[in-house]
């Protein structure tokens, strides 16, 4: 994602769907990590402003935040830290 190009993805019968769903939805709520701001890829889907709320992780720059803000996205960021031990999962074999 580039603030300045929008949205993009390699695929591009993946952002054929993902340009029906945004056009479709009353809200577009993207949740991606921040290690994709500031990449452009093959297929442009949507503009910034076609987004309603970003959630991603807490690494985004300052500068990236500001730049998708004055766009009217929302931002909301999660911590990117692993918790120290994680609950083991039980396997289930059928």
């Amino acid at each position: 994602m580039l603030p300045s190009d929008g949205l993009s993805c390699n695929n591009l019968p993946d952002a054929e769907v993902k340009q029906a769903l945004i056009s479709s939805a009353r809200q577009t709520i993207l949740c991606m990590d921040s290690s994709k701001v500031g990449r452009a890829f093959l297929a442009r889907f949507a503009t910034l402003n076609a987004i309603d709320i970003l959630i991603t992780d807490n690494g985004i720059s300052n500068e990236s935040r500001e730049a998708i803000e004055q766009q009217q996205v929302q931002i909301l960021t999660v911590s990117a830290e692993v918790p120290a031990s994680l609950p083991e999962l039980e396997l289930i074999e059928g």
